[in-house]
């Protein structure tokens, strides 16, 4: 479970959140709400340790990993993270790209995890293609696969259907469903669109005036 215990932060003089409790369990989606600028993605940086609160604790399945006595770095934490953008390496090829974050795997068995990764993302067509060459569903499918390749306890996601069709954004939301199917990583969703959140079958909570809330 991710917890988050009294957590505020602030930017200069500007309150972002304030004394704000969260938990995710491991085996659902949850999902936060709220209007553009209302911290949702500072409570995902928080989470991954990106950036740190000024008062408060996280932990991560009992594990305090954020706290004015400990600090745990964002690569020791079992998170993946997919940006608003996919923020893709330009110049490495999609394989390359799931490679990145493999850093003990070698030979056979890196070969194994990358085929494996990029069949369930179904994107395994465009392995030896770049960032450039790719549309924007595929980049934020190619995101995904980068992000479950070192097999995460959570992933997090921040707004990852931003600027996608139609037809692109349910196939992103599928593929959500289908990895939740079919593995244990849990899932910590930011929007600001209710319909993703419904199509999820997600645990609501909801951002509002520094505030969040879990909707009943």
């Amino acid at each position: 479970m991710i917890e988050l215990i009294n957590i505020s932060k602030s930017y200069k003089n500007q309150t972002v959140l304030e004394k704000v409790n969260f938990f995710a369990e491991s085996d659902e989606f949850n999902a936060v709400m709220g209007v553009s600028g209302s911290g949702k993605t500072t409570l995902l940086r928080l989470i991954a340790g990106l950036i740190r609160p000024d008062e408060g604790q996280i932990n991560i399945d009992e594990k305090t990993v954020d706290s004015k006595e400990i600090y745990v770095e964002p690569f020791k934490r079992s998170l993946g993270y997919v940006f608003q953008e996919a923020a893709l390496w330009p110049h490495m090829t999609v394989e390359k790209n799931i490679s990145f974050g493999l850093v003990n795997m070698e030979g056979e068995k890196l070969e194994r995890k990358k085929t494996s990764i990029m069949t369930q993302t179904n994107i395994i067509e465009y392995r030896n293609k770049y960032p450039n060459q790719l549309s924007g569903g595929q980049a934020k499918r190619v995101a995904l696969a980068r992000a479950l390749a070192p097999n995460p306890k959570y992933i997090l996601l921040d707004e990852p259907l931003t600027n996608l069709d139609y037809d692109a954004r349910v196939e992103l939301l599928d593929l959500l469903l289908h990895i939740k199917e079919i593995s244990d990583v849990g899932f910590v969703y930011v929007s600001h669109q209710k319909e993703e959140i419904e199509y999820l079958n997600s645990k609501l909570w909801i951002l509002k005036s520094n505030k969040l809330v879990q909707n009943e």
